[in-house]
């Protein structure tokens, strides 16, 4: 609990101020796929377990796919104000031009978690969210070519890639104690 602490007034309180240094997405990213997931499974739990991070990893790419993919709609405005993001050119060189692609690359990390020992009852569910993953990666091809731009649809897209993976793993990580 103190480590959150810690890593939020990292994020919003001077000198850090990680939020308007341009690196607010990867805290928040971090905050959202690691922290919480693993505050709550000890919470649940009583104590870590190895497979933790296989489980935590793969969130917190989805999470900063999703909140780059939150970023977009604003990104003018962004660079007309001079407001730092991580899509914003100084933070470029960080950040993939085409922040969706991380949405796949998860699901062979969880094949790999099978590999090491993740129960395969917990992994599959997860592969349901990889058509809205997929149709993210697509729509965000479209739009870097000159096609529409349906941000509500590319941030929903977004929010299910993300949330059907956060809504599983909760429930039925800690089943087996």
């Amino acid at each position: 609990m103190g480590l959150i602490i810690v890593f939020f007034v990292a994020y919003a309180v001077p000198p850090m101020r990680l939020s308007e240094a341009g690196y607010g997405e990867l805290a928040m990213a971090v905050a959202l796929g690691t922290l919480f997931p693993a505050l709550a499974f000890l919470l649940q739990y009583g104590e870590f377990h190895r497979l933790l991070t296989f489980a935590t990893f793969p969130l917190t790419l989805l999470a900063l796919a999703y909140l780059l993919v939150n970023d977009f709609p604003g990104f003018a405005t962004d660079l007309k104000f001079g407001r730092h993001t991580l899509l914003n050119p100084p933070n470029m060189a960080v950040c993939h031009p085409r922040p969706s692609l991380v949405d796949p690359g998860v699901f062979p990390v969880l094949c790999n978690c099978a590999l090491a020992g993740f129960p395969w009852g917990l992994i599959w569910p997860v592969f349901l969210a990889l058509p809205f993953a997929v149709i993210q990666v697509i729509w965000l091809q479209r739009i870097a070519m000159g096609g529409r731009t349906l941000w509500k649809f590319l941030t929903a897209l977004g929010v299910a890639t993300f949330g059907l993976r956060l809504i599983y793993w909760p429930l039925h990580f800690g089943s087996d104690k």
